[in-house]
């Protein structure tokens, strides 16, 4: 009997690692799928002619930030 409910609870957590493997996976997925996007826009800003650097950056901020909340979303979501 004792062993049944070990087995069992062993099995249990077997289970909930794999869930945690698999969230950490997506999770560090999106990180850099993140961080692949701000380093691209990084190297665009910094390469073009145009004068208006600080409207440059500022909507780097607002890119990063929404491409940040929206991997969030999907990263909830599973």
């Amino acid at each position: 009997m004792f062993n049944y409910e070990l087995s069992n609870n062993l099995k249990g957590k077997k289970e909930d690692s794999k869930l945690r493997l698999k969230s950490n996976y997506i999770k560090y997925l999106l990180w850099m799928i993140l961080c692949i996007i701000i380093i691209a826009l990084v190297i665009n800003t910094s390469l073009s002619n145009n004068e208006s650097i600080t409207l440059q950056i500022a909507v780097l901020i607002i890119i990063g930030v929404s491409v940040y909340k929206i991997l969030t979303y999907i990263y909830n979501i599973f």
